[in-house]
């Protein structure tokens, strides 16, 4: 399936309209100060360790921010047509089932407690259009068990309670935009 790096779970906040959202504008670069989840990361299968996509994280307006560079089976023309079409403080206007795959912010809104952590934000699974709370905690890497840095990422399906976290390790951007 074209996103099936969903499988488990997920939904993070930009201030722009649907056709700045579409536009190629470099939407993610807004700051000097980087927090350590901001970066690459790419979304695994956590049982083979296939990357399913490549994202990029970012803050925005004081609130982390997540867009899809690159996935399997998809290209820059893929639509969110199982997307709903609005969400709860969906930081984009008009109608999500009309916007593009890339360049989206699927995760949105998370707020900052401390370097690192991020909490009380969504990710939307735009394969199948559920949203779950999203908290998202950066890991650096020890060497031994994890040899690159990761987020631990944890979503809680709204509505039903039903939660699931994942690791994706980091990624270079030609990595993270490299996912076929």
């Amino acid at each position: 399936r074209m996103m099936s790096f969903f499988f488990f779970f997920f939904a993070l906040t930009l201030s722009l309209t649907a056709e700045e959202a579409s536009d190629e504008k470099d939407i993610t670069d807004n700051s000097d100060q980087k927090d350590p989840a901001e970066g690459y990361w790419i979304a695994t299968n956590q049982f083979t360790g296939e990357h399913l996509c490549g994202w990029k994280f970012f803050v925005r307006n004081g609130k982390l921010c997540g867009i899809i560079l690159s996935a399997q089976l998809s290209d820059s023309s893929t639509l969110s047509l199982r997307a709903h079409s609005s969400y709860p403080d969906f930081p984009v206007t008009g109608d999500i089932r009309k916007m593009k795959l890339f360049g989206t912010p699927w995760i949105y809104g998370l707020e900052k407690k401390a370097d690192g952590v991020w909490r009380n934000g969504y990710i939307i699974n735009p394969d199948d259009g559920n949203i779950y709370r999203c908290d998202i905690t950066y890991h650096k890497a020890d060497g031994i068990r994890h040899i690159k840095d990761y987020v631990q990422m944890h979503g809680t399906l709204l509505r039903l309670g039903l939660g699931a976290s994942q690791k994706w390790p980091a990624g270079t951007k030609e990595e993270a935009e490299g996912i076929k």
